[in-house]
């Protein structure tokens, strides 16, 4: 189980909120971790993500050597793996999660 302080639930709240989740009758984290399960079994899903996580940690290494191209390397995280297409499922659903 995961515990957030007080400041990390009410910033992850606003998000919600700015990202247009909190409008649901579910609370938005049930709707990201149905998501995530969506996600969760598309093989071109994991690969992407696997691809992130390793640019995060080449960048986060530059980051801490105080690489000088740091700054251009964490503009790049991520845009990479934007235009891929994800399918995740056939079945029709509802504003319910």
């Amino acid at each position: 189980m995961v515990l957030f302080t007080r400041n990390e639930c009410h910033f992850r709240d606003e998000l919600a909120i700015k990202e247009g989740l909190a409008e649901f009758e579910d609370h938005h984290d049930k709707i990201l971790d149905y998501a995530r399960a969506q996600y969760s079994k598309d093989q071109t899903f994991k690969n992407l993500i696997t691809q992130l996580e390793n640019e995060f940690v080449v960048t986060f290494e530059k980051i801490m050597q105080q690489d000088p191209n740091a700054d251009s390397l964490i503009k790049e995280v991520g845009k990479s793996i934007l235009e891929h297409e994800i399918i995740i499922s056939n079945k029709p659903f509802g504003d319910k999660v």
